[in-house]
């Protein structure tokens, strides 16, 4: 999605320039910060 709109936007290239590689950091950067986001909501929701 991110990738689609800054490419509509003008903002960045199209996704095809960048090598896999860039993407498959981006997709496991999104992973980390979804399990870190839950397990702190988690944590935030035992303690209340």
């Amino acid at each position: 999605m991110d990738e689609a709109l800054n490419t509509a936007l003008g903002l960045t290239p199209p996704p095809q320039v960048y090598p896999w590689q860039a993407h498959a950091r981006g997709l496991a950067r999104h992973v980390a910060y979804g399990l870190v986001a839950d397990t702190a909501l988690k944590v935030l929701d035992r303690a209340a």
